[in-house]
């Protein structure tokens, strides 16, 4: 016995076509550039709310960092201590970042450079006591599915 077939409509073929369309695109990977500007969110989050671990959990294993006149100076657990101190010294972090890019790297597609500018400000109170504005860099690795900060440089 066979079915009888029934003619689908334009609009019927249209909203089939933009299901198919959503669920590839629902399986796509998530773009370094997705991926690393989630990862700076998280970074930013984890100061502002006092969560060191948090913070940390985004840098690789081989992470240093530090100031352009000194940019090996911090390793994880020179930037568990220096976060230890801020959160000990403000109550109150907040951390504006913008201006992020980032640019995957052509011959190495498992890393990416990105810039950003960061307004940090502490405070024990609303008013901020302590403030300054960075301009960063940092390098960015895959490690598996998930991308982490392996080189972070400032002025």
């Amino acid at each position: 016995m066979r079915l009888p077939e029934l003619p689908l409509s334009r609009r019927a073929c249209s909203c089939l076509c933009l299901a198919w369309v959503i669920a590839l695109a629902a399986c796509q990977k998530t773009s370094p550039e997705q991926a690393i500007g989630e990862a700076i969110g998280r970074i930013e989050q984890g100061i502002a709310s006092h969560q060191n671990a948090d913070v940390r959990a985004e840098l690789a294993e081989a992470f240093r960092g530090g100031p352009n006149t000194d940019p090996g100076q911090l390793d994880k657990t020179g930037v568990q201590r220096l976060l230890a101190a801020y959160f000990l010294r403000y109550k109150n972090i907040h951390v504006v970042i913008t201006g992020v890019s980032v640019e995957p790297l052509s011959h190495t597609p498992d890393q990416a450079w990105s810039d950003a500018s960061v307004l940090l400000t502490g405070a024990d109170g609303l008013i901020p006591e302590a403030g300054r504005h960075y301009r960063v860099r940092g390098l960015w690795v895959r490690e598996g599915s998930d991308w982490r900060l392996r080189e972070l440089h400032w002025e």
